[in-house]
């Protein structure tokens, strides 16, 4: 995964997957007020019932060519749903796998990481990956439903990937299910997709409580705040019977058991290219607890645990405003840290260049593992330092004191960030 990081005072910091495939969400954001228009129904039509049974796999399994139905949220929080084919059912590498296709009209594709997949009705899968707008693969619900059931630990990584699929079209002229065993050579992490996006708009009020649905899309947020907000967006499955969800159909993270704070996701509009544009709304509504290889289990009534990463700063003495961002406690993670970088140094980079030139600063991180903190001193002293350089140079710090951090108490969770940095203008001469 790739991340383009720009750090500036109304910055929009947007990694993307490839934006044409399903199962690639990916959005970005804007100022203004949040619009609620879409694509034109087409084929698909608006639903607010509630499936909850399951289509076992044994009664689709060596089956092709099979009508079917997939969901997602496509405006606000509103499920459509579109007709779909499922073009072959069949086992893999040990997966129960349905390749599927959608009407050519459905420009941008048809679902969503974790978009649920039904039959008559049942639900029978949901959504993973795709080759095209046209042509994507869903995980069986036999096998979602397993997410995080049976251990706490990270699972085993897919293995190595073989080389990409036939293409187009021998690929799709089905003769039976073993036509397809050499097409599904998808790792369930492809598709992750994190985005940073200024708070710039209000959160999204409603008219009651939003109805939690199959193909409601929702965001597991790694970093929260006032000035940025990271976040995976994907689609909720199937309700299991003890209450919880299962969703997303891949991998998001690193594995294994998580506390990432889930919000509704606002869905502003999904362009033609198939990027869906969104916005986190109302408040954390539950806690991802286990990112498995075939998706995500939530719990829509646990509230989540959270990391406060506090910057304040000051100019020639004067204290600037204090700002406190939230992030993800997980383990000194790759998305931990990513929380900690941003949320560390993006009130720095806010203000910063609302100011006279900086060129010396000083500061200290502290970070706090089993309610013991530690003390970590920063110093900025390269003559006339460009605000850019000065805010890398507070993450760089930030990011060193997290690191040593899980250095030398590796198995604790770090609990909070502080950063305190004084900043020094040049002196005026005429």
């Amino acid at each position: 995964m790739t991340f383009r990081i720009k750090l500036a005072a109304a910055a929009i910091c947007l990694a993307t997957a490839t934006a044409l495939l399903p199962g690639c969400s990916s959005s970005s954001s804007s100022s203004g007020t949040p619009v609620t228009t879409t694509n034109p129904l087409g084929d698909a039509t608006i639903v607010t019932d509630d499936p909850t049974t399951i289509l076992p796999w044994a009664q689709i399994v060596g089956q092709t060519n099979v009508k079917a139905f997939i969901r997602e949220s496509e405006s606000a929080y509103a499920i459509y749903q579109r007709p779909i084919t499922i073009a072959s059912a069949y086992v893999v590498a040990g997966e129960d796998v349905l390749a599927c296709t959608c009407p050519s009209t459905d420009s941008y594709g048809a679902g969503d990481s974790g978009s649920p997949v039904l039959v008559n009705g049942k639900i029978v899968g949901a959504l993973f990956a795709g080759d095209d707008p046209q042509h994507f693969y869903v995980i069986s619900i036999s096998q979602e439903e397993t997410t995080g059931a049976t251990t706490t630990t990270t699972k085993a990584k897919p293995a190595a990937l073989k080389s990409g699929p036939t293409p187009y079209p021998n690929a799709w002229n089905f003769s039976g299910p073993a036509s397809m065993m050499p097409l599904v050579t998808k790792n369930k992490n492809f598709t992750q997709t994190q985005h940073v996006q200024p708070a710039l708009r209000p959160q999204q009020a409603t008219s009651g409580a939003i109805k939690i649905l199959p193909g409601l899309r929702f965001a597991a947020c790694i970093l929260n705040g006032p000035q940025a907000q990271l976040y995976d967006q994907a689609t909720l499955t199937y309700q299991l019977p003890s209450g919880q969800w299962v969703g997303t159909g891949h991998m998001l993270g690193s594995g294994g058991t998580a506390q990432w704070p889930v919000f509704p996701a606002y869905t502003d509009f999904i362009e033609n290219n198939g990027t869906v544009e969104t916005h986190l709304a109302a408040a954390a509504n539950g806690t991802l607890l286990f990112d498995g290889m075939y998706g995500s289990l939530l719990d829509l009534t646990k509230t989540p645990s959270l990391m406060p990463i506090n910057v304040a700063a000051s100019l020639n003495g004067t204290n600037l405003a204090s700002i406190t961002h939230f992030g993800i406690l997980d383990r000194g993670s790759a998305n931990e840290e990513e929380a900690v970088d941003i949320g560390g140094a993006t009130p720095i980079d806010t203000d910063i260049y609302a100011l006279p030139d900086v060129i010396s600063g000083t500061g200290t991180v502290t970070t706090v593992q089993g309610g013991v903190p530690t003390v970590t001193q920063m110093s900025f002293s390269a003559p006339s330092e460009s605000p850019a350089a000065f805010v890398n140079d507070v993450e760089t710090n930030v990011d060193e004191a997290w690191f040593e951090a899980y250095g030398n108490t590796p198995n604790e969770q770090v609990t909070s960030v502080s950063v305190s940095v004084q900043m020094i203008t040049a002196p005026v001469t005429n």
